[in-house]
């Protein structure tokens, strides 16, 4: 156990941010709560990420050490970490293209 945590100690050191899914704390949740407390004593930042369509209620332990919380969406997940972990506020746009000379009514929808 204990080569396990200094492993684990050694692994959050060398990293940029803990991505924390909020459902694992049902796995093993003694060893999540190492692992977050490691990470938030290394100063490190801490993303929990909800399921998609959960509906978990989040403790108020990680309310307190998360440093942010987003829902499950690959684009959402990959801006808050890079924000949190480099400062990189990336700006996010979609392009949509449409021909302008169609009238409204006759362009596709892509929904």
């Amino acid at each position: 156990l204990e080569a396990r945590e200094d492993e684990l100690r050694n692994q959050i050191k060398r990293s940029e941010i803990l991505i924390y899914p909020l459902d694992g704390l049902k796995e093993s949740a003694s060893l999540v709560r190492f692992q977050l407390t490691v990470t938030q004593s290394f100063g490190k930042p801490i993303l929990v990420i909800s399921s998609f369509g959960a509906t978990i209620a989040m403790s108020k332990e990680l309310i307190d050490i998360a440093s942010d919380m987003v829902v499950w969406n690959d684009r959402i997940i990959t801006d808050a970490a890079r924000k949190l972990a480099r400062g990189d506020h990336t700006a996010t746009w979609d392009i949509i293209e449409f021909d302008t000379d169609q009238p409204a009514s006759a362009r596709k929808s892509h929904r």
